[in-house]
């Protein structure tokens, strides 16, 4: 059974077919559109036409050109969005970023999958079709061949078809119109809120391992720093001294409601020594450490 956005390719070309690079399409590109031929993550086109434009009459169809968008995969598209919420080159280098940036990737990514996300389309994976795996259609980027010449080749090369409610998101994205067009989402679709936010949480587990409280940032930078002073200043703290760094840290705020509990009780005592071997003093630590309030100011 194919995924819920696809059904069977058949008839004319139509707006939202997804083409796979054949030899004869490669051809056409090295020709008129090198830029497009060189690049490998261009593996699959996706033609953003209208549909009632590429409808063959007398030979021909109405569009003068069959435009095709550029498509990338998933993870290239989920790795430059994450680039823009990571801070330095070590975040992307050891696969961590702020906490406060969590929810933003994971809006993202959901937007991303229900093809609300502007400017792209996410195709899933259908093996069924020849789509090997997961892509993202760049709407920006795109390459126009001559209908009269090319749409053959073009209508040769294709591999999947969008259903008709998914090709009218797709011309709805593309025209930039200010209207949703309602198409079925993944809940509950194809999956219910628990499964989809696991999968949604897989996404963002396989490029972020770690996810760093925005106070211990500037200290997981200050802890590589110190290490560039003891191994010279071409040394990068590698992913195990960072885990130590963050394990570190969580232990210290840990401690800090326990820490500052003492203190309060030690300084109270000071104020009148009277209470140091009183039970009041004890009671206020005890006290202290397990209120929520005391300890979210301390967190």
């Amino acid at each position: 059974m194919l995924h819920f956005t696809y059904q069977p390719p058949d008839g004319h070309l139509q707006q939202g077919d997804v083409l796979v690079r054949t030899p004869e399409l490669q051809a056409v590109l090295e020709q008129v559109h090198p830029h497009f031929a060189n690049k490998v993550d261009y593996g699959y086109l996706m033609v953003l036409t209208q549909s009632c434009d590429l409808v063959v009459r007398g030979g021909r169809c109405k569009g003068r050109y069959v435009t095709l968008a550029a498509t990338r995969p998933l993870d290239v598209a989920i790795r430059r969005q994450l680039g823009r919420h990571q801070r330095s080159p070590r975040e992307g280098r050891l696969g961590y970023c702020a906490l406060s940036q969590r929810p933003y990737m994971r809006q993202f990514i959901e937007r991303l999958l229900n093809n609300n996300e502007p400017g792209l389309f996410y195709l899933h994976r259908e093996l069924q079709t020849g789509l090997k795996e997961p892509r993202v259609a760049l709407l920006r980027v795109s390459a126009a061949l001559k209908s009269e010449l090319h749409y053959k080749v073009c209508l040769s090369a294709r591999i999947a078809q969008l259903r008709p409610q998914f090709q009218s998101k797709l011309g709805w994205l593309v025209g930039n119109i200010y209207s949703r067009v309602g198409t079925e989402d993944w809940i509950p679709t194809a999956a219910s809120k628990e499964d989809f936010g696991e999968m949604v949480s897989e996404l963002l587990n396989q490029y972020v391992g770690i996810w760093v409280e925005d106070g211990d940032m500037k200290k997981v930078s200050k802890a590589e720093k110190a290490l560039k002073r003891e191994h010279g200043g071409e040394y990068e703290m590698t992913k195990d001294e960072l885990i130590s760094t963050v394990e570190r840290l969580q232990a210290e705020r840990r401690a800090r409601p326990q820490k500052a509990a003492e203190r309060a009780a030690q300084v109270l005592c000071e104020v009148d020594p009277a209470l140091r071997d009183n039970e009041t003093a004890r009671k206020l630590r005890d006290r202290l450490k397990s209120d929520r309030a005391f300890r979210s100011l301390l967190s």
